[in-house]
């Protein structure tokens, strides 16, 4: 996969929420082709995954989303306990600075 398909993989993951194309190309600071054409790149190699996750485009934007046949384990807490709270918050760098995907 190419680096934009990942960064706009880690975008979509990171939002959480469908971006459309104009603000994947901000966020990811290239131009709305090359994110067009690293949409298709990555909605393509989800295609051929067989994983729980899919790129679906909305009437929002696209966005990563959980594949309609696991929605029943939505809501489910993970098995066994967690370690505890993280040091910092997954939005920040750890130096209190708030990541800029999460602004």
């Amino acid at each position: 996969m190419s680096t934009l398909a990942t960064t706009i993989e880690a975008i979509l993951y990171l939002k959480g929420q469908p971006l459309d194309i104009g603000k994947l190309a901000e966020l990811a600071r290239c131009d709305r082709e090359d994110v067009e054409e690293g949409l298709i790149e990555l909605m393509d190699e989800y295609a051929h995954r067989d994983g729980a996750l899919e790129i679906v485009e909305t009437v929002d934007g696209y966005c990563l989303q959980l594949k309609e046949r696991f929605g029943l384990l939505h809501g489910r807490q993970p098995a066994g306990n967690l370690p505890g709270p993280l040091p910092y918050p997954l939005w920040h760098d750890g130096a209190g600075n708030r990541h800029p995907l999460y602004g």
